[in-house]
């Protein structure tokens, strides 16, 4: 009688059928995608419930605020600008010649801006505050762990998160507002000048209608906006900072990272917060 054990040896094993590789790897990918997105949110809670603790104690250096102040409206502001105005001046394009035929071109105001109070102003200055700042600070603080700077900073004693995000979340809460407000005024009125050229709508006329249409609760609503924008902004791109790699190649990735989590955290907020506010 054979060993068994020999036996088996040469008897080969069949190999297991992977049935639906598509769906396997698809659900590989889903898996990971949702386990990346709880982990960027709960580390983002995290350091953003630290950040507001030193915030309400009063533990924020002047000197660091005024600087993450001027770095994020300096840089930023331009492009929001030109991002606001540029939108306005295209909406009234497209629509002021249309509804003037349609004899309704004093409401061409009103849909320019309620358009850019309630969307598209918020919207288009996160857009450019993301790019310019957040991805900014993601990559320094990044850069920071890969050179061990934050570990020098621990062995002094001193907090990353107080000495680092705290500063630039209260500086872009601070700006974002202020940017959203004056970039929607100018692209309000880059909107009246374009449908004056295009359509021969008298600047009165639309006027008349940007005040009649544009309530106090429209502004109120576009600074909420805003000031969650900011708050969003700035937690969620230095959070993927801290948490990233301490290789140099993780400093793109992370800056990578922060603009498009940014970028899908405003779109999602930013449709919740019009849900509840408008309904």
């Amino acid at each position: 009688m054979p060993d068994p054990s020999i036996v088996e040896s040469t008897i080969k094993p069949k190999k297991r059928m992977q049935w639906f590789p598509i769906t396997s790897l698809f659900l590989g990918w889903l898996w990971e995608t949702f386990s990346e997105v709880f982990e960027t949110l709960g580390f983002a809670t995290l350091y953003g419930r630290h950040a507001i603790a030193y915030a309400l104690q009063g533990r924020c250096g002047v000197r660091h605020f005024f600087q993450q102040a001027s770095f994020v409206g300096v840089e930023s502001l331009p492009v929001v600008l030109l991002l606001n105005i540029t939108v306005a001046m295209v909406l009234a394009l497209q629509t002021a010649g249309e509804m003037e035929k349609q004899g309704g071109g004093s409401y061409i105001g009103a849909l320019v801006s309620m358009a850019m109070v309630r969307e598209l102003g918020p919207i288009m200055t996160g857009f450019a505050v993301i790019a310019m700042a957040g991805s900014a600070f993601a990559a320094e603080i990044t850069t920071m762990k890969a050179n061990a700077q934050l570990d020098a900073l621990r062995i002094m004693k001193v907090d990353p998160i107080r000495y680092l995000m705290l500063p630039r979340i209260l500086g872009t809460v601070a700006m974002l507002p202020f940017m959203t407000l004056l970039a929607t005024t100018l692209g309000i009125l880059g909107g009246g000048w374009i449908a004056n050229i295009s359509a021969g709508i008298p600047l009165g006329t639309y006027f008349d209608s940007v005040y009649d249409q544009t309530k106090p609760y429209d502004v109120m609503v576009l600074g909420v906006k805003a000031f969650v924008f900011a708050l969003t902004i700035a937690t969620l791109c230095c959070s993927i900072g801290f948490t990233a790699g301490s290789t140099g190649q993780e400093v793109a990735r992370s800056a990578t990272k922060a603009v498009v989590w940014s970028f899908i955290a405003m779109a999602l907020l930013d449709y919740f917060l019009t849900l509840v506010l408008f309904n």
